[in-house]
């Protein structure tokens, strides 16, 4: 993701999609009634004493609107629990800032790809302890869910609860294949495949210049389908210049924007989403999977995301909607209860019905996937069942140094003003530098 937006937080999957992003809580231990058994006349109701008042601050990392909260956070909370409140911070609020002021949230909801300045700021509170204090079943959870979040500690500490893990797909403009008369993409394609279709697709006609295919609004779809990690987080060195990850990526990049016309005067390696979405130029998109609506003013299909052929059915990796509890709550059990309570079979297979991905092994959840999203009805979900997320590596608190230098060095190398080798060291060497210079701050 490139900035903190919540996985880029709103899976669009009809131009809105709903993704739950908190629900809450846990079971409630009832107290069990002490004492000889009365006769049935004079038999009254023990009195239980109520759950004390909680009140919990919540903080998401970016605007998800009224609707989505009130009807996704609140309402089920008062519902089910009403001794506790959740009192929103308004969206708008730096949590350095918050932090500061001593307006500290409980609960920080975020994507996980956006954890790393939370960690930064020593903000997180290991769950390890939590889960077992309140007994969670952690086999109820996908484990390479699990995996995924503890590669950001270097403990292997669990810093974040997830509630959701993206799916991505190949979105196609069927218009365009249409009018070229070029077959669509098929499931299990891969890159090098969809890049034959670009290579047909790539031309102008009437004046506009169609481009068959980018690699996405981000390289680190890429990078995390092909586990490339930015630093090594034992020596704190960067991995950029010497995984050959990395060399695979810059390669794919400039292969696809090889391609003759599909990279013309004005693009950008980062532009797939205006493209595709608003100019209606690009015929092939993969990006988090989306739904045709036709409020898009064109015919969309949609496919499995394209794979490495070394990696077949591996997609994107660790686009996962996660919770933070912070250390400074005052209220941990009940903060952990809200969150463990979003992982129950019954929260995550509501919430798939509504288009967010389950990260429970709970058949039924899964099943449930986008049941009730109209703009999923004839959608064949069969095929995104076989893609695999990528395997996980070691995150650093230096990999936004890495991606910056990534970033700058990889349009240089597509525009053609460096060679592969040059442009990998020249970001391996600006990375190393931001990394010293972290280190003294």
């Amino acid at each position: 993701m490139k900035k903190r937006s919540i996985t880029r937080r709103v899976i669009t999957v009809q131009k809105r999609i709903v993704f739950a992003l908190a629900i809450v809580l846990a079971f409630l231990l009832v107290a069990g009634c002490g004492g000889e058994r009365q006769p049935a006349a004079e038999n009254s109701p023990v009195a239980e004493n109520p759950p004390k008042p909680v009140k919990l601050k919540v903080f998401f990392a970016s605007n998800v609107g009224n609707d989505y909260y009130n009807t996704l956070v609140v309402e089920p909370i008062k519902k089910t629990f009403p001794h506790i409140t959740l009192e929103l911070i308004p969206f708008g609020q730096k949590l350095p800032d918050l932090l500061a002021s001593g307006n500290a949230p409980d609960l920080i909801f975020d994507g996980l790809t956006n954890l790393i300045p939370t960690l930064e700021l020593d903000v997180p509170l290991s769950l390890d302890e939590l889960a077992k204090r309140n007994k969670f079943d952690f086999s109820k959870i996908q484990p390479e869910v699990i995996k995924e979040i503890r590669s950001y500690s270097k403990t292997d500490e669990l810093l974040a609860w997830p509630q959701a893990n993206h799916w991505f797909g190949l979105h196609y403009n069927k218009d365009i294949f249409d009018l070229f008369g070029v077959p669509y993409p098929k499931e299990g394609s891969t890159w090098e495949e969809v890049m034959e279709l670009a290579a047909k697709l790539s031309r102008t006609y009437e004046g506009i210049e169609y481009r068959g295919i980018s690699p996405g609004v981000s390289h680190n779809r890429l990078s995390t389908q092909l586990s490339a990690p930015y630093a090594e987080p034992k020596t704190e060195k960067s991995m950029i210049g010497t995984h050959e990850s990395w060399r695979k990526l810059f390669q794919t990049y400039k292969d696809v924007f090889s391609i003759p016309g599909n990279y013309p005067k004005g693009a950008a390696y980062n532009d797939a989403a205006k493209a595709f979405m608003t100019e209606k130029k690009l015929a092939m998109y993969p990006h988090l999977l989306m739904f045709p609506d036709p409020k898009l003013g064109f015919n969309m299909g949609v496919t499995t995301f394209p794979f490495f052929k070394d990696k077949p059915w591996v997609g994107p990796s660790g686009f996962i909607e996660v919770i933070v509890i912070s250390k400074t709550t005052k209220n941990p059990d009940a903060a952990f209860q809200v969150v463990a309570h979003l992982t129950s079979d019954e929260v995550q297979t509501r919430n798939a019905r509504l288009g967010m991905n389950p990260v429970v092994t709970n058949s039924q959840a899964q099943m449930s996937l986008f049941a009730d999203l109209p703009a999923a009805k004839g959608t064949d979900l069969t095929p995104f069942f076989k893609m695999k997320h990528a395997e996980s590596y070691g995150k650093t608190i230096y990999d936004a140094a890495g991606s910056k230098a990534v970033i700058k060095y990889l349009q240089e190398f597509i525009d053609g003003k460096l060679d592969l080798n040059t442009a990998l060291a020249r970001a391996d060497e600006e990375t190393n530098k931001a990394i010293e210079e972290q280190k003294k701050k």
